[in-house]
């Protein structure tokens, strides 16, 4: 059986992930958008959860047979038997069945409203959709019946809860499926060229590293180092250009700030929603039934006559509050700097624009956007030359920084920037350009102040 994908051509599928792509649990991935509102600067970005999720199947499943191939050819063995191969298709068609509406987007609000899950266990936004994830594996009663006790295979795999393999490494790692089926697809369905590498080469180029401990790794062949650097640099202009645009920024930011107003405001359904933790099972058939629509109707329907409500029409309306101001943070003072760092400080920069302006605060956004270099410290966004391991004629592995000639000790330049965001409603050419002038010289008087205060 087989289905045709616009990134990878005709994607072959088993009965059983058949199975397991019909269930109610992936089908909701049809109803929530890869980007968020990005379609709202990139109209054709439509693609959804569901399409990445064949995808990432499909490069797992390719990177399991080119792993065999090699192996099979040089050393007369299989790196990954058949039912292994299976699990990892199956955990990476299933790897972002976690992710609530509006991806990313409600990974925050979840993380502010649960608090806690079990006792000492922080919640931290960053990986939330995968604890989620193997939360709906484990206790959803539909993939429970089809999958059976593989189900704590695939968990496992997803989850981190064993020790390092390659098949963790393949669905989730610093050159995995995710990463190299989503820059393609989001690159094609945004309309810009900046995700595009070669996929087929990286695939070649894939090889296990053995480290000391006895712990496996992915890595590639050092003739591979050119197509990774493609990769990377791909990642990092897709960060720059797509992912940190001005208006998919500010949308994502309004969206979270709607869910969380509307569960101030005593909107019961989004704030049972958004509370993760109780019993799991029943948290987990909570999020299934919600999808990017849904979130945002109820929002719309519950939260009438609120700020909360006025962010949702806003969004749907696309009236977006308009950036004023952006400069890099090298361009404000020292003092100016260290206050911008705390969210705490920035959330009161935001009260006295609003208060100057006349308008709510959460129509004003103050946004502190970091962009490292794509170097072996980077921590976002999520370019590790430093975890990619190369097999070069030497006894032992290097990792991907020691070889590269763009990703070494010479990295390309980070970016730090301020962008300040706020309400706009003049529709004619020459009144937006006044408007523009006056809000923005507004703004500036205001952080002027700020800036100046002890």
């Amino acid at each position: 059986m087989e289905v045709r994908d616009p990134i990878h051509g005709l994607i072959e599928y088993s009965s059983l992930e058949e199975q397991v792509f019909s269930s109610r649990a992936v089908q909701r991935l049809r109803g929530i958008h890869q980007l968020a509102m990005a379609y709202l600067v990139y109209p054709g970005a439509l693609h959804t959860r569901f399409d990445h999720s064949l995808g990432v199947m499909h490069v797992a499943g390719e990177m399991a047979k080119s792993l065999n191939s090699y192996y099979e050819k040089h050393d007369d063995k299989k790196v990954l038997d058949d039912e292994e191969v299976e699990d990892v298709r199956l955990a990476a068609l299933l790897h972002d069945v976690g992710h609530g509406p509006f991806s990313h987007v409600s990974e925050t609000p979840l993380a502010e409203l649960s608090r806690e899950y079990g006792p000492g266990n922080k919640i931290r936004s960053g990986n939330l959709h995968e604890l989620v994830t193997v939360d709906i594996i484990t206790h959803d009663a539909e993939l429970k019946s089809i999958l059976g006790e593989r189900r704590n295979q695939i968990a496992a795999i997803i989850g981190h809860s064993a020790r390092p393999s390659v098949s963790q490494s393949i669905v989730s790692g610093p050159l995995d499926a995710d990463k190299l089926d989503y820059l393609l697809r989001d690159s094609r369905f945004c309309g810009v060229k900046y995700g595009v590498y070669d996929l087929e080469r990286v695939l070649d180029g894939l090889r296990v590293i053995s480290a000391p401990s006895g712990d496996s790794y992915l890595g590639v062949a050092e003739e591979s180092v050119p197509a990774v650097e493609q990769h990377l640099m791909a990642r990092y202009q897709m960060t720059l250009q797509v992912y940190r645009h001005k208006i998919r920024r500010s949308t994502d930011i309004l969206l979270a700030r709607a869910i969380l107003l509307a569960a101030d405001d005593g909107c019961s359904e989004i704030k049972d929603l958004y509370t993760y933790g109780g019993d799991k099972a029943d948290f987990c058939a909570r999020w299934l039934a919600y999808d990017d629509r849904r979130t945002l109707d109820t929002i719309l329907s519950q939260c009438k006559g609120t700020v909360a409500g006025e962010l949702a029409e806003r969004l749907t309306e696309r009236r977006l509050p308009l950036r004023v101001c952006e400069k890099p943070l090298t361009d404000v003072s020292i003092f100016q700097q260290g206050k911008l760092a705390k969210p705490d400080r920035r959330a009161e920069l935001e009260k006295r624009i609003a208060a100057r302006l006349g308008v709510h605060e959460s129509l004003v956004i103050v946004d502190l956007v970091q962009t490292p270099p794509p170097s072996p410290s980077s921590t976002e966004p999520g370019i590790d030359p430093e975890g990619i391991y190369v097999q070069t004629g030497e006894p032992e592995p290097t990792t991907f920084d020691k070889v590269s000639d763009i990703f070494g000790s010479n990295p390309l330049p980070g970016t730090k920037r301020l962008s300040v965001y706020v309400p706009f409603e003049a529709s004619q050419r020459a009144e937006r350009q006044e408007e523009r002038e006056r809000l923005s010289s507004e703004v500036s008087e205001v952080m002027d102040e700020w800036g100046e205060e002890a």
